[in-house]
């Protein structure tokens, strides 16, 4: 009887863990680090990323990377510890955005060891854009 009980303890401390370890995977996933992140901008994503792609910084800057950085530093963020680094460049769908466009809006993000080091908001095309997700305009659906 009293292996029986052990035996339940067990169990059930094992599930317990499962579950505690679960919900810890999913809060700190990349995924709902990002979404967090776009939605204090009031931005809403799709939910999984489109696109998924590792990119590494050239070791020096250049006018391309800068004009980027600009944009970093309007929120707070700076690429320049990261050049000669690898990482993770994620896109998604923004659902909504305030004005039609001719292609869909997506959101970039650049993450360093699930740590977020870039964001922009952006189009292609030729009447692409591309904007800091801090820019201020009323969002769709707040």
């Amino acid at each position: 009887m009293k292996r029986v009980f052990i035996l339940k303890r067990i169990l059930l401390s094992s599930a317990l863990f499962l579950i505690i370890a679960q919900l810890f995977l999913y809060t700190f996933s990349p995924d709902m680090i990002i979404h967090r992140f776009f939605s204090n901008y009031g931005y809403r994503l799709e939910k999984n990323p489109i696109e998924r792609v590792i990119y590494t910084f050239p070791q020096t800057m250049n006018k391309t990377l800068e004009n980027y950085n600009s944009l970093q530093k309007e929120i707070g963020l700076d690429i320049t510890p990261y050049l000669g680094k690898t990482v993770v460049r994620y896109t998604y769908i923004v659902t909504n955005f305030p004005f039609p466009t001719p292609t869909p809006v997506r959101a970039n993000v650049l993450m360093y060891k699930n740590k977020i080091i870039a964001a922009d908001i952006m189009t292609v095309g030729l009447e692409g854009f591309m904007i800091s997700p801090a820019e201020k305009f009323q969002c769709a659906d707040n």
